[in-house]
């Protein structure tokens, strides 16, 4: 049978949430062929944490060639 979960590691739990993020990205890839020119746009979604010093780590395919980007905080239906 499942065991008692403490307070603590519920509120630890909670507390890691409020750090993910979910990224979302609109990409404008460079047209090597055609330099002057990028490729058609095309949005993207990734995710992220908050760090200390009101910093985003998230990986680097996430915010690669990217024109516009957005975040959003776990629970938090607005982006920011």
């Amino acid at each position: 049978h499942p065991q008692a979960v403490s307070e603590d590691t519920v509120r630890e739990l909670r507390d890691s949430f409020e750090s993910v993020i979910k990224v979302f990205t609109v990409t404008a890839s460079p047209n090597w062929f055609m330099p002057w020119q990028t490729k058609q746009q095309r949005e993207a979604t990734g995710s992220g944490f908050i760090i200390e010093g009101r910093r985003i780590i998230t990986n680097a395919h996430c915010v690669a060639d990217q024109c516009h980007i957005t975040i959003r905080k776990h629970g938090d239906p607005t982006k920011y």
